[in-house]
């Protein structure tokens, strides 16, 4: 705990925490309607169908099905080393972090008559938000970590960060979540993401990025 506290990771979890609790306690105080009043507003001017139909596909990405899906892929691929597990591992306490929180706080979703698609369940976290943070969050980890060509590196990188905040916008867009919702479902993604990071250079695991194959 004591050398937790002292690490880089601790300041990055710190500061998301206190945002994902910050956003809770003016959740339960009704401050976040003006805020999350003034986010819709700016952006219900672009809707139209072309914009809507991308959308929809980009939080399809950011969905269960699709993160599932992805995550049986990566341990089907890479079923003989540590990589895809501890990125499931990862999606799993995710997700059933999320789950408990919205039933926990139980803050209804936004009216239906802004739905562009239909959303269940309560709205605090995000859940599409949360998840796509750590699951392609840990995939970002591990290509920052291992992968060698720097190009490559880069642009991954970029495209999977751009990923993360798209799936976040189009919960917005599309009605199915307030803006408080989005940005506290990527705090506690920061969040999980931190300790991750934390506790993986403890076990000090070395990957290849294309073997992943443990030294």
């Amino acid at each position: 705990m004591h050398s937790f506290i002292r690490s880089k990771n601790a300041i990055s979890f710190f500061i998301a925490f206190t945002i994902f609790l910050v956003l809770l306690i003016c959740l339960k105080i009704n401050l976040l309607q003006n805020l999350d009043a003034l986010i819709y507003n700016s952006i219900s001017p672009i809707i139209c169908v072309p914009v809507t139909a991308f959308f929809i596909f980009i939080t399809t990405i950011g969905g269960e099905y699709a993160l599932v899906t992805a995550t049986a892929f990566l341990l089907a691929f890479f079923r003989k080393n540590k990589f895809a597990i501890l990125i499931s591992l990862n999606l799993l306490i995710t997700f059933l972090l999320n789950v408990s929180l919205k039933l926990i706080i139980a803050r209804p979703r936004p009216p239906i008559e802004n739905m562009l698609k239909t959303a269940n369940g309560y709205s605090f976290p995000s859940g599409h938000s949360m998840c796509s943070m750590v699951f392609f969050g840990t995939i970002i980890y591990f290509i920052f970590l291992y992968m060698k060509s720097s190009k490559l590196k880069d642009l991954l990188i970029l495209m999977l960060s751009l990923l993360i905040l798209l799936i976040g916008f189009s919960r917005i867009y599309l009605g199915a979540h307030y803006f408080s919702d989005v940005l506290a479902g990527f705090s506690l993604g920061i969040a999980i993401l931190s300790i991750f990071s934390y506790l993986y250079k403890q076990k000090n695991y070395k990957f290849d990025i294309i073997n992943l194959k443990k030294h």
